[in-house]
């Protein structure tokens, strides 16, 4: 298996890959992160001001990639991940 150290997508896709996989046999999705150092959000606002942290379609799914995927990883692996917002 191929491993690459970026993954670039919106809230819903990166949450898709996390789980894919999951429920089949057990282990890790299609994205793993345990090895991942630096995790960022692009929070830049639209022209209406908007953020994917603010936007409907957007913010439910990020807290739920940040919750399955990020947090576990952040409890584990104390200053060997980052989590940058921007």
């Amino acid at each position: 298996a191929r491993c690459y150290s970026l993954a670039v997508g919106t809230p819903g896709r990166l949450l898709k890959l996390l789980r894919h996989g999951r429920e089949e046999d057990g282990g890790g999705g299609a994205l793993r992160l345990k090895h991942t150092e630096l995790v960022v959000f692009d929070c830049h606002e639209d022209s209406k001001g908007w953020t994917v942290c603010t936007l409907k379609d957007t913010s439910r799914e990020l807290m739920e990639f940040t919750k399955e995927g990020v947090v576990g990883e952040l409890e584990k692996r104390k200053g060997k991940i980052k989590l940058a917002m921007f």
